[in-house]
């Protein structure tokens, strides 16, 4: 091993701050380092981060050398990548020149309830000299709660002069700039409401110049009042410093010397309140509750508890913050009560300051006066209601109002009112709205008042009212072959007051037979008989588990034998009445259901009824009960049943009420069937007969769009379940199958059972190129011929495919109905109550529309031509004939006849009437070209009248010239009779010779 010594030497400079001097060395790492720290100043505080150990080398053991020249210490130091030194520096002589100082101050002065604090800041400005230390003066009565800055080794206080004078020694003398910080603290009496208060002075001695600004800062509950002012020059606050702004101050001042004086006056503000305040009050038979709803507007400031006052008797139950009108609920932290006059002073400690618009709900309860009793019927009760106020001194004005409630039990009128005035119950609850104590029973608004601040007293006199009771009777008779059963309910509706029993009067005649069916009220005889009872009638005391009051349900039954009647027997019964006693108004329905061989009517004595539709008219408590006749009372009645007994009629136990089959004809032989019925049965099962050659799809029969299994029976029948269909709600069954056969005849399923079946649409759908021309059946055509835009021939259906769906369907159930694919043209057929096959089918006469036309094309055009040697007659003849046939044939088969006015028809008769003109016209060109006037050789003499004179041939002399003869052809052509003379010369040669 060897040890080598590195000698290194550095050299840094180092931080100098006010009161410490600071040098951070990035040494070698080494495990451990050895330092020797040497300030060339005596008595300097040395320390080393990070340290081991350290020693002090200025002194030695116990003697007390004179202090050594330098400052020096050794240090033990660990791993680290950095050591710092810092020193304290000695204070250094003083020079002989005398310091020039300055100032400028900011004096931050806050004031609030009792306390005026005060935070200066000072910045001394030194040259020519350092300063060690510093002197304020502040005034006596303030106290001194710190002074502070880095470079203050300590400060002391000493009173001298009236003032206080603070002595402040640095760490380093400085010559430069220095700052201090000062907090004062100053505590005032504002009991009085109002106090004088001096914005203290503070100055620093032996400073040559000193300026500065004062800021005043006042609490929101405070109002400020500047009695005087020396020295002191106002300014914006604006144009402090950005770190000045961020504080809100009420006045801004500057002063360029010192002293300076401020004297204030400082009031304490009250808050403004404003209460709008409503009461709500419920009178109740066990006691009264109330809802107090305040709506409170605190102006200038704030305040943390709301005293309210409560009358005597009342105890409050809850205190809560509520949104009332426009104001936010206030946040409750507690209440508790204080004994006042005349009742206690309720303290509401709110969570937080309360200011602007607050709401507040406060609910009481209060039991009856000790000699008051509502429960029983005519009892009376006084009632002195107090009205609650808010206690606060600060409130300004109140506006209230007051509004009573009670249940339609008690009857409340008021006394003289004290302090308020009767208004409206809509213009009280207008402004702050209803927050009405709850109740079992409804209640009404009996009064209603507005008041103000002044105490308002409501005298109430309560009175229970006498029951008034209210009954509706139902006496439901069910009249059977051999019985006959009663059913009685007695509806009461029992207000205001209970009652401990009620009584019915039953006939004798039934007295023993009548049930109990109430299973909470029990029947007693009445003994001895009451002295109003009638004649021939049993009193009973009805009785509950408790005292009877509001609604209340009675119900009695019994039955009664009945002779068996023959087929158109008569027989009448009597029905009993049964009596309510103690009714304010008896109001009741009779219903009268019987068997269906039975039929009841009311016998011509009867009195005191009215009839009335079962259907539509009888109270919802007797709407399961089927009655066939129905009648209302409002009073006594009599009623007795005639009945009589038939014999059932069987009738049909299904009704087809539309159909619409729709059949669509392939080209490859097959006749695909889609059959719609709207039907309702009675019947557990539908028969159906199908042709034996049927093929059916997936899922061939659905009940409203619900797939249903065809049932397959004897003899080729078929069987559609109806299980869980009403037979008084119409549904929709549709039915598919495929047919190999040809379309000639039309055949629909067969139901054995011959429901009534009322209007059946058949549609069929035919190839483009397949045209009927001929039908035959018990149907009637539900379609028109029309031509379309190129002339062709179509037939216009009177219903569309949509609207035969439609027709069959409703609306909630046509959506049920499955898509059924077509192609083709439909031709829509109609029939009413079509008989079953092979009467009831559809024949067509179905014809290919190319090969049709192409015939009767190709007839015309050869019967035309044919035409053409013909004369004219001849041509009339046939046109005659063609007419007569279309006619005929509209008349014996409509069909036919509508296709001769399809488009090539048509084109064949324009063709042979073009044809038969262009044969005219050219007859005619000819006859005017070969036409030639005679010569006249020998002129004629002519008469005095024009008309000349031609000798007979026979007259004619020998040599007298060529004779002509004449030859006349007739020519008829379609545009008439026209005359072609054609002039032969026998003597042409002679002609030519002479």
């Amino acid at each position: 091993p060897q040890t080598i010594r590195l000698r290194l030497r550095y050299a840094k400079a180092f931080e100098k701050k006010p009161g410490q001097n600071r040098v951070a060395i990035a040494a070698p790492k080494s495990p451990v380092h050895r330092w020797t720290v040497r300030v060339p100043q005596p008595g300097v505080q040395i320390q080393i981060e990070p340290m081991v150990a350290l020693s002090d080398r200025s002194s030695t053991g116990n003697e007390q050398p004179p202090a050594p020249p330098i400052s020096q210490v050794q240090a033990l130091v660990g791993a680290a990548d950095e050591v710092i030194i810092s020193w304290t520096a000695q204070r250094e002589g003083a020079i002989d020149m005398e310091a020039l100082i300055t100032s400028d101050a900011t004096h931050q002065v806050l004031i609030s309830d009792g306390v005026m604090r005060t935070r200066s800041t000072i910045q001394f400005s030194i040259s020519r000299a350092p300063v060690a230390e510093l002197t304020l003066q502040v005034p006596a009565d303030h106290k001194i709660i710190h002074v502070y800055d880095p470079n203050i080794r300590k400060w002391s206080v000493r009173e001298a002069e009236g003032a206080q004078l603070v002595r402040i020694e640095l760490f380093e003398p400085v010559e430069g700039l220095q700052s201090v910080q000062l907090e004062l603290e100053h505590f005032f009496d504002s009991s009085s409401g109002a106090a004088e208060l001096d914005v203290p002075l503070v100055e620093a001695r032996e400073v040559g110049r000193q300026q500065g600004a004062v800021l005043l800062a006042l609490a929101s509950d405070l109002r400020l009042e500047i009695i005087s002012r020396t020295g002191l020059m106002q300014t914006d606050a604006a144009d402090f410093p950005r770190s000045l702004q961020q504080m809100e101050w009420n006045q801004a001042y500057r002063y360029a010397a010192v002293p300076y004086a401020l004297r204030l006056r400082v009031e304490k503000l009250h808050p403004r309140i404003r209460v709008r305040q409503l009461t709500e009050l419920l009178v109740e038979p066990q006691g009264l509750r109330s809802t107090w709803s305040i709506a409170l507007h605190i102006e200038d400031a704030g305040i943390f508890t709301l005293p309210l006052h409560i009358p005597d008797g009342w105890k409050v139950t809850a205190v809560r913050g509520e949104a009332i009108a426009e104001g936010q609920p206030a946040s409750v932290k507690g209440f508790h009560g204080e004994p006042a006059e005349d009742g206690q002073q309720l303290m509401v400690a709110l969570t937080g300051k309360g200011q602007g618009d607050l709401g507040l709900v406060v609910e009481l309860e209060a039991p009856l006066p000790s000699d008051s009793d509502l429960n029983s019927a005519g009892s009376t009760a006084a009632l002195q209601f107090r009205l609650p106020q808010v206690a606060a001194p600060e409130v300004e004005r109140v506006d209230g109002w007051a509004v009573v409630y009670a249940p339609e039990s008690l009857r409340v009128s008021s006394g003289e009112l004290d302090g308020a005035r009767s208004v409206a119950v809509s213009e009280a609850l207008q402004e702050l709205g209803s927050r009405a104590p709850t109740s079992n029973s409804p209640v009404r608004p009996i009064l209603a008042v507005t008041h103000a601040a002044r105490p308002a007293m409501l005298p109430l006199q309560a009175e229970r009212r006498n029951p008034y009771v209210v009954v509706r009777q139902i006496l439901m008779v069910d009249v059977e072959p051999g019985v006959a059963h009663f059913t009685n309910q007695l509806h009461y509706e029992i207000q205001y007051s209970s009652l401990e029993s009620l009584r019915i009067d039953l006939p004798e005649t039934i007295a023993a037979l009548v049930q109990n069916a109430s299973s909470t009220i029990r029947e007693t005889p009445i003994t001895p008989p009451p002295q109003d009872l009638a004649d021939g009638y049993v009193a009973w005391e009805m009785r509950g588990e408790s005292e009877l009051i509001g609604p209340q349900t009675i119900t009695l039954r019994w039955q009664t034998a009945l002779p068996n009647l023959a087929v158109g027997e008569r027989q009448r019964i009597d029905l009993p009445r049964i009596v309510p006693q103690g009714v304010e108004r008896l109001s009741g329905q009779i219903l009268i259901q019987r068997a269906e061989t039975l039929d009841a009517i009311p016998s011509s004595d009867a009195s005191g009824l009215r009839p009335i539709d079962p259907a539509r008219d009888v109270w919802p408590e007797a709407s399961q009960f089927a009655a066939a006749r129905a009648l209302e009372f409002y009073g006594p009645w009599t009623l007795g049943l005639e009945l009589t007994r038939y014999e059932l009629e069987d009738v049909k136990r299904t009704s087809i009420e539309r159909a619409v089959a729709r059949v669509v004809a392939t080209r490859s032989g097959q006749l695909s069937y889609q059959l719609l019925y709207r039907l309702r049965s009675a019947r557990q099962r539908l028969a159906l007969q199908l042709p034996a050659d049927a093929q059916f799809d997936a899922d061939p029969v659905r009940i409203d769009g619900v797939p249903v299994e065809l049932q397959k029976g004897q003899g080729g029948d078929y069987f559609i379940p109806l299980g869980g269909q009403d037979p008084d709600q119409a549904f929709v069954i549709e039915l598919r199958y495929v047919r190999e056969a040809d379309t000639d005849q039309i055949s629909l399923p067969v139901f054995p059972e011959e429901p009534a079946v009322q209007q059946v649409y058949l549609a069929i759908y035919l190839p483009k190129e397949w045209r009927p021309v001929h039908f035959q059946g018990p149907w009637t055509p539900e379609f028109t011929w029309r031509h379309s835009t190129n002339l062709a021939l179509r037939p216009v259906p009177a219903v569309s495919e949509r609207g035969l769906t439609n027709w069959v369907a409703s609306d909630q159930k046509k959506s049920s109905i499955r898509e059924f694919p077509t192609d083709g043209v439909m031709y829509l057929f109609s029939s009413l109550r079509p008989a079953p096959p092979p009467e009831g089918d559809l024949r067509l006469w179905i014809v290919n529309v190319y090969a049709w036309n192409g015939f009767w094309f190709t007839a015309l055009v050869l019967i035309g031509l044919a035409l053409m040697r013909a004369s004219l007659a001849t041509r009339l003849a046939a046109m005659v004939a063609l007419l007569g046939l279309l006619l005929a044939s509209g008349l014996v088969a409509p069909l036919l006849a509508a296709q001769w006015t399809d488009l090539p028809l048509a084109l064949g008769v324009m063709l042979v009437g073009l044809a038969w003109f262009a044969q005219g016209a050219a007859s005619g060109l000819q006859a005017v070209r070969r036409w030639r006037p005679p010569p006249d050789a020998n002129p004629q003499p002519q008469h005095s009248d024009g008309v000349t004179e031609v000798p007979s041939p026979e007259g004619s002399a020998p040599g007298a010239g060529p004779v002509f003869e004449a030859e006349v052809h007739q020519s008829e052509t379609g545009d008439g009779d026209e005359s072609e003379t054609e002039t032969n010369s026998d003597a042409e040669d002679q002609g030519g010779r002479s």
